[in-house]
């Protein structure tokens, strides 16, 4: 029931306030990150104008998943491998000094050669000064694409199309997945203008 003196917007003006398009706003609400008021026999959408400036305030619900441990860490894998098919992509921003350890190598090679199998599109970034490794690491597969750039960027971080992962290696290696379509977008956009400049 709605309650008195609550303000209420339609998909449009909601879209206009976030920022974002209509379908997004839709997919916030299948997430149960916004909630729709139904009404009338079309069934239109209201939003409610405080939940709205919630999100705005940038109080947004963020589903995250964290793996710890080497057993983890190769579960993710393996979990990431099974969710992806044939026009999907794997976008990572490699590893740096990671690549030095043969285990890791092995690891990473694997993984991309089950990418290749799956014929998922697999791009990778990494500092000019690591290029030579990870170049060798992966020279038996033609699948994966691999750009070197001469600035700082971040390490150890994949792109999926509904989720960013963040892999951290040290004496407890760790993964943090976070699914949210304002972040998995800004990363998407972030990666694009560095593998084209």
């Amino acid at each position: 029931m709605e309650r008195q003196n609550e303000q209420l917007v339609g998909i449009q003006e909601a879209s206009k306030l976030l920022h974002c398009h209509p379908n997004t706003l839709r997919q916030w609400e299948r997430k149960g990150i916004v909630h729709a008021v139904r009404f009338g026999v079309r069934k239109d959408r209201r939003y409610r104008l405080q939940e709205l400036q919630a999100l705005i305030q940038g109080k947004v619900k963020v589903e995250k998943t964290i793996y710890t441990g080497s057993q983890d860490f190769r579960h993710y894998f393996l979990t990431t491998l099974g969710r992806l098919k044939k026009g999907d992509h794997y976008w990572a921003f490699a590893f740096n000094t990671e690549y030095f350890d043969s285990s890791i190598r092995r690891l990473l090679a694997d993984v991309h050669k089950q990418l290749a199998k799956r014929n998922v599109e697999d791009r990778a970034l990494c500092r000019k000064e690591n290029f030579q490794i990870i170049q060798k690491t992966y020279q038996d597969n033609a699948n994966i694409k691999l750009k070197a750039v001469a600035h700082d960027i971040p390490t150890g971080i994949v792109i999926l199309k509904d989720r960013v992962t963040f892999l951290l290696w040290g004496s407890v290696p760790a993964i943090f997945e976070i699914k949210n379509s304002d972040v998995v977008e800004m990363y998407h956009q972030y990666f694009k203008e560095l593998w084209s400049s």
